[in-house]
Formats: structure tokens, sequence, C-alpha cells
């Protein structure tokens, strides 16, 4: 069973992907590869195209957020399967039996319904579930049970507390990781939402002023960091990023560059009050935000790595 979840602006302009349909064909290997059953996004052209390109014998399964996606309509009255959201709730379906499988409360890796990626990640997940013969109580179970913390998926919205600042550690590098992440960040307490942000220096540079721009439009307050130069000189990428920063809020007080991460996390920390929520992005490791955390606050350092044993 093979999974495609949507096709977004990334890795452009490396290994002779250009466009984002040059991606999409990187992608569909995993679609073209499948035996027994696709499961593509239904609101994503790029993932629906894929389904002409699948072996024959492959069940195309669509899923969406939408419960009126007209793809994913089509597809049940033509007698296929598929998984939507629909009343906050996962529902899967054929063409004559719609199941509502559980409610998104239900599952801790959406926080209350909050982070919407992980909604969509637990659809595609019912539906290659449903492809590869699980019942529905497994499928429920599975999704109740799993939790994004540090110990079963790291650097996957992982949420900590340090003395009352709800931090957000995750892997995002991208616009669209950005734009999600900081749009559950926002929803989860009412304080201001600072961010400590970067990118690997091999993007295009275009791609690196549009992640400036997805931040700066959604973080209160950013502090710019040096991830991996990557064949740039060092702070380059650094500074494309606030560039993107300042077309969208001009030269600002809450705009900050810090080239090195340690340093970076303990301004971010600096800057947030109790009730705040810290988003530290694109870390290669949660050693090293506990590192950076252990120079000032030793025992807040000790409770996170505690977690993460």
């Amino acid at each position: 069973v093979g999974v495609v979840l949507n096709v977004a602006g990334d890795h452009l302009g490396l290994d002779g992907v250009d466009t984002i349909e040059d991606l999409a064909q990187v992608k569909a290997v995993v679609a073209c590869s499948a035996a027994k059953a696709v499961v593509l996004n239904a609101e994503d052209a790029l993932c629906v195209a894929m389904a002409r390109r699948a072996k024959p014998d492959a069940e195309i399964i669509y899923f969406a957020m939408d419960a009126e996606n007209p793809i994913l309509l089509q597809h049940l009255e033509d007698g296929g399967r598929g998984a939507y959201l629909q009343d906050n709730a996962i529902v899967i379906a054929d063409g004559t039996l719609h199941q509502e499988l559980m409610r998104v409360e239900a599952m801790p890796s959406t926080f209350g319904g909050r982070a919407r990626y992980n909604i969509a990640n637990a659809l595609a997940a019912s539906a290659a579930l449903m492809a590869s013969g699980f019942s529905n109580l497994q499928i429920a179970d599975g999704l109740s049970t799993f939790v994004s913390d540090s110990k079963t998926n790291p650097l996957r919205t992982n949420v900590f507390d340090v003395r009352g600042v709800t931090v957000i550690v995750d892997y995002a590098h991208n616009p669209a990781a950005y734009a999600a992440l900081a749009e559950m960040a926002r929803a989860l307490l009412p304080g201001q939402l600072v961010g400590i942000v970067t990118a690997p220096g091999d993007r295009r540079d275009s791609d690196l002023v549009q992640i400036g721009e997805v931040c700066g439009e959604r973080f209160d307050e950013l502090v710019v960091y040096e991830s991996q130069s990557r064949g740039r000189e060092v702070g380059g990428a650094v500074d494309l990023i606030i560039e993107g920063i300042e077309k969208v809020v001009g030269p600002s007080d809450t705009t900050h560059r810090e080239i090195e991460v340690d340093k970076a996390i303990r301004l971010g920390l600096s800057l947030c009050r109790a009730g705040d929520v810290l988003v530290f992005a694109c870390g290669s490791s949660l050693k090293t935000f506990i590192d950076a955390l252990r120079v000032d606050e030793p025992e807040s350092a000790d409770r996170m790595e505690a977690q993460t044993v």
C-alpha cells in the first residue's frame, strides 16, 4: 500500500528537481510502486493525477479534509473507498456505507483538533490501514493511543512546558510546514507566539525568502538562526529569511538575527513569558535544545530530558 500525502514546495533546485511538477514525478514513484492500493489526497491536484499511473490492479483510495470534495464524492459514488473529516470525526466510506471511526479529540496527536495536519495524516493512515485489512476497531485503537512525543515521534510536534512557556519542537523547514505549525501553535494558548526558525542553506534564494514571509505573517517575535549552510556562506540563509520577514513587517525590533543555535534558543526563551508559545523549528535533535536550556535553567533541562527517555 502506497500513500502520498501531498506535493508541497521543498527540495526544489536540487538534483534536477526544479519545479513542483518535477517533485510530483519523484513522489509518484510511491504511487506507481504500490501493488495493493494507493492512498491519495483528493484535495491535491498533483496527487489526484497520480491515480492514472497506478498499477492496473491497485485500488485507489482518496482522503480529504473536506467532506464535500468533488473528487472524493465522485469516487465514492462510483463505488470506491475513502476517508474524510465530517463534524470533527474521522469517517471511512465506500459507495454504500459511511462509518464514523472516531472523534478527532480522541486522537492525542491532533492536540484537541488544533494540529489539522495530523488530522489529515490520520485520514491517510485510516485509509491505508483499511486497505491493508485492519478492522475499524483496530484502526481506532491505533489512532487513539498514538502520541506524537519525543519517544514515539521525535522532532514532530513534541510539546514541553518550560517555566510556564509551552515549547513546541518540530522539524518544520519549508513554507507549508511553517504555516501549518504556526496555525497549530497559535491555537494552543492566547499568549504571544515566538519562533526560533531557520532552513537548510541548499534551498533556493526565493524559497528562503518565502519562509521568512510565511513566518513574518504568523509569529509575533522571531529569532532566525543558522542550521546547515550546505555550500552557502555562513549567515547567508539567515539573511534571506530575514529579508522575507522584513517584506511583511518591515525592519523591526521583533526580528532577531542570532547565528549560533544555542544562543538563539536562549534568546527565544528570554522573549517569552508564562502563557506564551515558543516554536523551535528545524532542529536536528532535542538534545540541542536541552543543552542550550541547561546553561541557564538546569532543572528545566533535566525535566525535559526525562521526558525523552
